[in-house]
Parts: structure tokens; C-alpha cells; sequence
């Protein structure tokens, strides 16, 4: 599997060659980096080429995932790819072929793509393949803990064989979480129903209000209202008032 898939993606070296060479369409998940950003990406790429060629598969891995972790293009995806499949890093190489596939060119020949479907249908089989859909846009979408993206998630996310938990967060909204059996091979929905919190009532003109029962009645009565009208803080007054010279 590992061979078949390797050489798969070695189809597709003229295409992944460089990545200052391509115009890839931008991942709508993903924001447009920086002129820096990009060139230092560049360079990463490049020195991740002359690893792999070395047989510096670890290094070379590094360097791809740095030149990733930068910039998002179908060039990089796909050598990334390459590199996983060489680890045994399979469910990282599926979704980095996954976005290659989504983010190839036009000019990309079709017998190239074929051949990358036919390595993604293989790594299908040894893992599990969710669809995740949230209730609410922008919900930060986490798989064990894990945070893979925000609301809406385009693509299949895989997973490896077994157990998983399954959680969308968003400020203003209670946790949706869902506990989800991943068998090999297998591909499920997953709904992610998000509720909407209540919201703290804000207080009411006047500050706190006190309760003051009036013939077996509760009434609630602002607290700045009941200490002006409190005997106290009218005799206060009058004491005042008379020190001044005032009629109270």
C-alpha cells in the first residue's frame, strides 16, 4: 500500500515541484498569509525537497510541516502527503491528499488527480471518515480535545480506527458534543446542534432592588429609593437643613 501510494504521488512531482510556481486556489478555511509569510514557506519547501532527496525522510517532514503550518496550497498538501505516507502517517496523509485534490488548478491533468483519488479510496479503508456539520457558523469544531477547523467544515475529516469525541464550542452557545464509533473504512455524519445560552438579565434604572413586604404583598422597590425614603436618612436631613439655616 505504502509503495503503490508513494508512487502514486511521484506522478504528480512536476505539478508539486514548486510552490512559488503554482497559483492555487486559497483555502476558504484558512487565511491569506503575508508576503514574509509565504516566501519564508518558499524556502522551507525547498529545503524540505533537498532533504527528502538526501533520505532525510524525518527532517524533510519538518520542513514540509513548518512550510504548512505558513502557507495552505495544493503544492505543499501534496508533497506533505507524500512525506506521511513514507512515516505511515496515514490519516495526516489523507487529508493533506484530501486538500490537494479540492485545491488543484485547472491545468492539473486529470490522469495526475486519478492517481491521487485512487491513493486517498486506499487510505479510506484503513480509517474512518467523518462529515461534521454544526448548527452554528464559526463554532471551533475540536475531535478528542483537538481543534481541526471552524464551522462549516467542507471535507471529510479522518480519524483513526476507534472511539472518538466529537465537540463544537461558540461563545453564547452550550457545548454540542457527540461520542461517535469510527470502524476501518467507515463514513458518518455527525450533527452538532448548538443551544443558544440565556442571557444574564441586566439590572433594572436605579440600582438593586429590595423586597419590602406590604400586607402580606412582595413588592420590590429600587434600593436608592428605600434609603432616601429610609426615617433615617430623612432625619439626617432635617439635621442638616437646620444647621444651615433651612426650613426642612
Amino acid at each position: 500500500m505504502r509503495c503503490t501510494a508513494f508512487m502514486a504521488l511521484l506522478l504528480l512531482a512536476p505539478t508539486l515541484a514548486s510552490p512559488a510556481a503554482a497559483q492555487p486556489s486559497p483555502s476558504p478555511a484558512a487565511a491569506k498569509p503575508s508576503s514574509a509569510m509565504s516566501d519564508e514557506a518558499d524556502a522551507l519547501f525547498q529545503q524540505a525537497k533537498r532533504a527528502l532527496t538526501s533520505g532525510n525522510t524525518h527532517e524533510a517532514y519538518r520542513l514540509y510541516r513548518s512550510a504548512w503550518e505558513l502557507k495552505q496550497t495544493h503544492d505543499i498538501a501534496g508533497n506533505l502527503a507524500q512525506v506521511e505516507l513514507l512515516l505511515d502517517k496515514k490519516r495526516d496523509a489523507a487529508e493533506h491528499i484530501a486538500f490537494a485534490l479540492a485545491h488543484f488548478p485547472p491545468s492539473v491533468q486529470s490522469e495526475r488527480r486519478d492517481g491521487l483519488k485512487s491513493v486517498l479510496d486506499g487510505l479510506r479503508k484503513d480509517l474512518g471518515a467523518l462529515r461534521i456539520r454544526a448548527s452554528v457558523a464559526d463554532a471551533k469544531i475540536e475531535i478528542d480535545g483537538a481543534p481541526i477547523g471552524m464551522a462549516p467544515l467542507v471535507d471529510d475529516v479522518f480519524v483513526e480506527p476507534g472511539a472518538h469525541v466529537v465537540e463544537a464550542k461558540l461563545a453564547g452557545y452550550g457545548p454540542a458534543q457527540a461520542r461517535v464509533d469510527a470502524p476501518k473504512g467507515s463514513s458518518q455524519e455527525v450533527v452538532l446542534t448548538l443551544v443558544k445560552t440565556s442571557e444574564t438579565p441586566r439590572g433594572e434604572p436605579g440600582g438593586a432592588r429590595t423586597p419590602v413586604i406590604i400586607t402580606g404583598q412582595r413588592l420590590e422597590v429600587p434600593a436608592s429609593s428605600w434609603a432616601r425614603s429610609s426615617p433615617g436618612c430623612r432625619t439626617q436631613r432635617r439635621m442638616k437643613q437646620r444647621r444651615r439655616g433651612t426650613p426642612s
